[in-house]
C-alpha cells in the first residue's frame, strides 16, 4: 500500500505542476479547475501515505479523506463561479484547444499509470505469474487510505476524459470559451460527487467505530480499534 500511494503521489505532484502551468498558458478554466482538484489530491495522497507509514490508528486515517472532501467542496464552489463567469462573457476569452487536448491526453495516461500502481501492487512473486493474477482488490474497510486514493484517481480519470472532449470540440470549431465553461461545470460535478462520496465513507467508518467502541465498554479511543 505504501508503494502504491507513493507512486500515485509522485506522478500526481509532477502532473499537477505541469497542468497548472498549462492552464495559465491555455487560458482554460477547465484545466485550472482540474489542476486545483489535483492539488487537493496531492495533499490527500501525502496524508494517506503518512498514515500508512506511521501505522496510525483509525482516527488519523479518517482525517485525510475528511480534509480532502472539504477542500474538494471549496474547489467545486470556486470552479462553478469561474465557469458561470466565463459563460456570461461569451467569446471574449479565447482558449487554446491544442493545449487543453494535449494536457487531457497526458493526464489520462498518468491516471492509467496510477491505477496500475494501485491494482498491480502485489508482491514480486505474484507479478511473475499471470498479469491477471497480480491484480489486487482494494477494501474500503481495511484499506481506507488506499481506497481514498483510488477514489481520487478514478475521479481524475473522469476529469481527464472531460478535458480530452473539451479539446476535441474546441479544435472542431466550437466556441472555445463556452465549451471550456461547460467543461468546467462537468469537471466541477465530478469533483462534487467525489467529495460527497468521501464524506459518505468517512461517515460509515465513524459509525462503525462508535459501534465498536460501545462493544468495548464505551471506550471511544480509535487507537484500540484497528
Amino acid at each position: 500500500n505504501v508503494r502504491a500511494l507513493g507512486t500515485a503521489l509522485g506522478i500526481s505532484a509532477l502532473w499537477t505542476a505541469a497542468q497548472l502551468t498549462g492552464a495559465l498558458l491555455a487560458n482554460s478554466s477547465s484545466l485550472l479547475s482540474d489542476g486545483l482538484a489535483m492539488c487537493v489530491d496531492v495533499c490527500a495522497y501525502g496524508l494517506n501515505l503518512a498514515s500508512e507509514v506511521r501505522s496510525a490508528g483509525r482516527a488519523c486515517k479518517l482525517v485525510a479523506p475528511f480534509v480532502s472532501a472539504v477542500a474538494l467542496l471549496l474547489v467545486t464552489a470556486y470552479s462553478v463561479a469561474d465557469a458561470l463567469g466565463d459563460l456570461r462573457e461569451g467569446e471574449k476569452k479565447q482558449v487554446d484547444g491544442r493545449l487543453v487536448l494535449g494536457f487531457g491526453l497526458a493526464m489520462l495516461f498518468a491516471d492509467l499509470a496510477m491505477l496500475g500502481a494501485i491494482f498491480f501492487r502485489g508482491s514480486a512473486a505474484r507479478l511473475q505469474g499471470s498479469p491477471f493474477g497480480a491484480v489486487c482488490s482494494v477494501s474500503r474497510k481495511s484499506e481506507l487510505n488506499l481506497f481514498s486514493g483510488l477514489a481520487h484517481v478514478l475521479a481524475d480519470t473522469l476529469r481527464s476524459l472531460t478535458q480530452v472532449a473539451v479539446g476535441v470540440v474546441i479544435l472542431a470549431g466550437g466556441p472555445s470559451n463556452i465549451v471550456d465553461g461547460c467543461g468546467t461545470l462537468a469537471i466541477s460535478s465530478t469533483i462534487l460527487l467525489g467529495a460527497l462520496f468521501l464524506l459518505y465513507e468517512v461517515g460509515v467508518q465513524w459509525r462503525h467505530a462508535m459501534e465498536c467502541a460501545r462493544c468495548n465498554g464505551g471506550d471511544a479511543s480509535y487507537t484500540q480499534w484497528l
